[in-house]
């Protein structure tokens, strides 16, 4: 008889949960502070701070010194199409596919009109993930569609939206931390929460892979067909059912004009602040310019 076999080697460990590991842990630490809003994050992608202290870059940096109420209002729902990206793209051709973008959520989500919205919600999704440059401006107007939205059918959809681009690729290292604290702050929410939860488990478990994995991962996704965005959208009507009491969306002709009298209110309001802000930035921008001449010249008497 021939020597007995080796024993059989022990059953590997299996491999440690990546939503328990040390890496996630510190995300999600990090991720409670306010300072990853996300009118922050269009704060610092738009470099609003002009290169030098000349006088004429100032001027030049007026129309991007955003005030920081005027960058919370730009991240807030509006069944308005954008004019400009809410980032810096750098390239007028990507600012364009942004603007389109924008418009191709807001008929995915019922906002605008649309004979099909889930080729554009389709359309939407082969655009983030074929165009690297685009993700994050596509995961701000899904974010902004969903911060105080009022229409119970575009909020849902706008959830489908955040998870199937979740699914398909993740933000940049830059927007990461912004998006999870985003997240945070909704898994509480009555009627989302599940959603809010998916969504932080999808963006949690790329976050643990290394650039080489993600970006294969990210290669071997395909965007989903149309059954599958309308069986998506679906299921947060089923989902929304289920934890919450639907509300009826129909309202009198009375409720009607007064929120459109309101809404013309907050336009003339927003419009009287704009007009403030630019004042209140040119002159502040002139003072500073005297101001910094005085000290020049007094530092230039004195050199002498």
């Amino acid at each position: 008889r021939g020597p007995a076999p080796p024993p059989a080697p022990p059953p590997a460990a299996p491999p440690a949960a990546p939503l328990y590991s040390p890496k996630v842990r510190l995300l999600l630490r990090l991720a409670r502070s306010p300072q990853w809003g996300l009118h922050e994050f269009c704060r610092l992608s738009y470099r609003l701070e002009p290169s030098d202290g000349s006088m004429r870059a100032r001027l030049a940096a007026l129309p991007r010194l955003w005030p920081a109420t005027a960058r919370r209002a730009a991240c807030r729902h509006s069944a308005t199409p954008i004019q400009r990206p809410l980032t810096k793209l750098g390239h007028p051709a990507l600012a364009r596919m942004a603007v389109a973008a924008n418009r191709q959520l807001l008929g995915f989500s019922g906002d605008l009109p649309a004979d099909c919205p889930g080729a554009l919600g389709q359309r939407l999704l082969r655009k983030g993930l074929t165009c690297p440059e685009l993700r994050d401006e596509i995961y701000l107007h899904v974010c902004r569609l969903l911060t105080e939205n009022g229409a119970r059918r575009s909020e849902r959809r706008g959830w489908a939206m955040l998870l199937m681009c979740l699914d398909l690729f993740p933000p940049s290292s830059e927007l990461k931390l912004h998006l999870l604290h985003f997240l945070q702050r909704r898994l509480a929410h009555p009627v989302y929460a599940n959603f809010a939860a998916r969504c932080q488990d999808l963006l949690l478990v790329d976050a643990c892979l290394t650039e080489a994995e993600l970006a294969a991962a990210v290669a071997a996704r395909q965007v989903p067909t149309l059954d599958y965005i309308h069986a998506a959208a679906a299921l947060g009507q089923v989902e929304e059912s289920e934890g919450s009491t639907p509300q009826p969306e129909s309202v009198s002709a009375w409720e009607q004009s007064m929120r459109v009298m309101a809404g013309s209110k907050c336009v003339i309001a927003y419009i009287l602040y704009g007009i403030f802000q630019v004042v209140w930035q040119i002159l502040r921008v002139l003072v500073y310019g005297i101001y910094t001449q005085d000290v020049t010249d007094s530092l230039a008497d004195v050199d002498r």
